[in-house]
């Protein structure tokens, strides 16, 4: 009993590597080229629809898993260096940016927002 049990553990052994072996990783690489604001990356973040933002060394920006809507401080952001992203407890987006005050993601307004906008 003990010799077949041993034959079942090694069997399923071998089964689950095999499996595991079968599993790819796909990489996907994003640059300017394909509509992303920025190469240099600081920080990322996925809101609450989905959204993937991407903060970088010269500007923001938004992909849905098709194309890259970009931000910049003619969008409202107080510089275009943002370095830190974070999502508040009701689900709002801020955009902090170098030395300068952080701003909101107005949804309703395609924009960022601030004390001084």
């Amino acid at each position: 009993m003990k010799h077949r049990l041993w034959h079942i553990i090694i069997f399923l052994f071998s089964c689950s590597t095999q499996w595991l072996q079968a599993q790819t990783t796909q990489v996907l690489r994003y640059t300017t080229r394909e509509g992303l604001a920025s190469n240099s990356i600081y920080r990322t973040i996925i809101d609450k629809k989905g959204f993937l933002w991407i903060a970088g060394e010269s500007g923001l920006s938004r992909y849905d898993g098709r194309i890259f809507k970009n931000y910049f401080t003619t969008e409202g952001l107080p510089d275009n260096e943002v370095t830190e992203l974070m999502i508040d407890s009701s689900g709002t987006l801020w955009a902090m940016a170098f030395r300068k005050k952080p701003a909101y993601y107005n949804a309703k307004k395609d924009r960022f927002e601030n004390s001084d906008t």
